[in-house]
């Protein structure tokens, strides 16, 4: 009997210590978990490393296209063309001396172009724009050459209209301003990216549209020239942006010479 007793005595601290340690284990498993949750939120807050790199520095040419007598090659990067659609990959390309079509003597090597390596022609070159390899290239297709004055066009969720002067007699444009309309961070945004107050017998063209930099913004290649005689292409890309612009003029093909 004294023995049963004893065990009786001794039950209470049995259960009293049993308790504490599931308390204790419970506190251990919820830190755990609040450690997680903090762990969460701190990657979340750390910024994702873009698709698409560009530097300070962008340049970009045309394959066969003139280039300044002291052009300076680079780590260039082309896009191409396939069944498929537009992708990027790796490119070699060189200079050569040509004959200025501008110049009378026909024996005279003094212009200067850029030429692709590569075995398919590519629809342009660029450097200081970092891509993964083989990176494919959103287009917009079906979109005009040339906005007339008084016109528009869609670039997916974003419009191109162009306004401007006209002759009275045949309607050539003496003066022209493109604007491209749009959303971005939640706010309306109407920017001018070409504004020309006098044209020499030229008309600005859409070159190229697509999502270079891969943030859903399309970028462009526009002819940015007034004048007939020579060409004055020009990029733009929509991750360089102000925060109230929606595209920035990043590198222009310039050359010496009539041509790009």
């Amino acid at each position: 009997m004294k023995k049963k007793l004893n065990y009786l005595f001794a039950l209470p601290f049995f259960l009293l210590a049993c308790s504490e340690e599931n308390t204790s284990s419970k506190k251990i498993i919820e830190d755990t978990s609040s450690e997680a949750a903090v762990v969460s939120e701190v990657q979340e807050t750390i910024p994702q490393k873009p698709l698409v790199e560009v530097s300070d520095d962008v340049r970009f040419v045309y394959s066969g296209g003139f280039v300044p007598s002291d052009f300076e090659t680079a780590d260039w990067t082309g896009l191409y063309e396939d069944e498929d659609g537009m992708y990027c990959k790796k490119a070699r390309a060189k200079v050569k001396a040509v004959r200025d079509p501008w110049d009378d003597d026909e024996n005279s090597l003094n212009a200067t172009i850029i030429e692709d390596e590569s075995k398919s022609p590519s629809v342009f070159l660029f450097s200081g724009i970092t891509v993964p390899e083989n990176f494919r290239v959103k287009s917009f297709n079906n979109i005009p050459n040339r906005i007339l004055i008084g016109n528009s066009t869609k670039l997916g969720d974003y419009t191109l209209k162009a306004d401007g002067e006209v002759t009275q007699e045949n309607q050539l444009p003496l003066t022209y301003r493109l604007t491209i309309m749009g959303s971005k961070n939640g706010k309306q945004i109407e920017q001018v990216i070409v504004d020309h107050e006098f044209l020499d017998d030229a008309m600005t063209a859409i070159l190229w549209v697509g999502d270079l930099d891969a943030d859903g913004i399309p970028d462009m290649i526009i002819e940015m020239s007034h004048k007939y005689s020579y060409s004055a292409p020009a990029l733009f890309l929509s991750s360089q942006a102000d925060e109230g612009d929606i595209l920035k003029l990043v590198g222009e093909c310039g050359s010496d010479f009539g041509g790009c």
